[in-house]
């Protein structure tokens, strides 16, 4: 036979904790009551009762979750847990996952409290589940459609939360968590049974923390609608959005919890790539260029100010028009018409280029359109070789080659003649 001394009461209905604590202790138990899950955590964290009952629907941590996390507690392996609600029932499913000792409707408090009486004694005669999977008092309540849907409509929610892949947390305006889905769960590294109705700011440093009360405060008072920062949870950078969830019953905070790592990891990979390119473009011999459809340059690197003799600012303000020939920007007009009319590319072709000091040097261009959304050619991407050495080397090969022909041709004509 177990004896049953000091009993908990959990229940968000003030008038229905003074009720039964009342006929409790009218019957010779010692009672305690909480108004919601938090304040139940704290209770049993001073003294361990015989016996809690527990509401099913309260604010804040629901009566399901508060016996989860009861039942994880080693310390609590002994301690009978009664449910009081008839709401469960309509859903089989969720009733078995509860893993209560015994269920009791609220119906009439006289029935009501009769339940709660015969419950306690077969637990103290027999220590084992009285009535196994029955919900006692249901025969005085009516099956109500309502309910049916809220509990449809909550398991579809709590689907929707598991599923984000943000971390999503509801806290009580004094900073003390209530509700976390896997994601944050997982973010914080803390196990759930010891992650409800602890104070979400102690997962922080101190800046954050300030951010944290600062935020909660604003958003209670009105001031703010949302507050987000950033921050560090558990090494790990982090964009905290906060805002106020505000109800009859009871008012609390949402924050959406989203881990910026890959985010942070992507903009890392994507500086050292740019890095990367820009040192190879640096290093080229060849000028590398992008310019738009007027010839005016929109990127380009050292060997082109090179090429050209102008500094950055200069060729920044500058057009095609600028520095080529006359006959060559003619040229070059007709190549890039024809280029974005056919998407076609203009290949190692030569054009002659006046330099800022007046000299004047032979560029082949290799050109590539660059398309905009719509597909049509908006810009284009190109390198620029100086071929200066070897076409002067090949215009002076062909200036001899033509006296060698002219000497050879005067030979023969005084050959003829004599």
């Amino acid at each position: 036979m177990t004896q049953i001394r000091n009993i908990l009461i959990v229940d968000n209905d003030p008038t229905l904790l003074k009720l039964l604590a009342y006929c409790l202790e009218k019957n010779g138990y010692a009672v305690s009551t909480a108004r919601d899950g938090i304040e139940a955590l704290a209770r049993i964290s001073d003294s361990v009762p015989d016996v809690i009952f527990i509401d099913l629907i309260m604010p804040y941590i629901t009566g399901d979750k508060l016996c989860w996390v009861i039942r994880r507690m080693d310390r609590l392996a002994h301690v009978r847990v009664v449910i009081l609600s008839g709401i469960a029932a309509e859903d089989r499913r969720h009733m078995s996952r509860i893993d209560a000792d015994a269920w009791i409707a609220k119906g009439p408090f006289k029935q009501m409290s009769r339940h709660v009486l015969d419950v306690l004694k077969t637990l103290e005669k027999e220590g084992d589940r009285p009535a196994g999977r029955r919900v006692l008092g249901m025969e005085r309540l009516s099956k109500r459609k309502i309910t049916r849907e809220l509990l449809s409509y909550k398991r579809h929610l709590e689907v929707v939360l598991d599923s984000l892949a943000e971390g999503i947390v509801e806290l009580t305006f004094d900073g003390r968590i209530v509700y976390a889905n896997p994601v944050a769960i997982e973010m914080a590294g803390v196990a759930e049974s010891r992650l409800l109705a602890l104070d979400f700011q102690s997962l922080f440093n101190a800046e954050a923390r300030r951010s944290i009360s600062e935020g909660l405060r604003a958003i209670r008072s009105s001031e703010k609608r949302t507050v987000t920062f950033h921050a560090s949870l558990q090494t790990r950078p982090v964009r905290l959005k906060m805002l106020a969830l505000k109800e009859k019953a009871a008012e609390s905070a949402i924050v959406i919890v989203e881990d910026l790592s890959e985010r942070r990891e992507a903009e890392n990979a994507l500086i050292a790539s740019e890095s990367k390119c820009k040192a190879i473009l640096e290093s080229m011999a060849e000028g590398f260029f992008e310019a738009d459809s007027r010839g005016k340059l929109l990127f380009f690197n050292d060997a082109v100010c090179s090429m050209l003799g102008y500094s950055v600012e200069e060729l920044k303000r500058m057009s095609c028009r600028d520095y080529l020939t006359l006959k060559s920007a003619r040229r070059l007009a007709v190549q890039v018409f024809r280029a974005r009319r056919n998407g076609s590319s203009i290949r190692g072709v030569e054009h002659e280029v006046v330099r800022k000091d007046g000299t004047v040097i032979f560029l082949e261009l290799s050109i590539y359109p660059v398309e905009d959304a719509a597909g049509s050619a908006a810009a284009f991407r190109g390198v620029a070789r100086n071929i200066t050495d070897r076409v002067v080397l090949s215009r002076e090969k062909e200036k001899l080659e033509k006296q060698l022909r002219h000497a050879q041709k005067m030979e023969a004509v005084g050959t003829l003649a004599g």
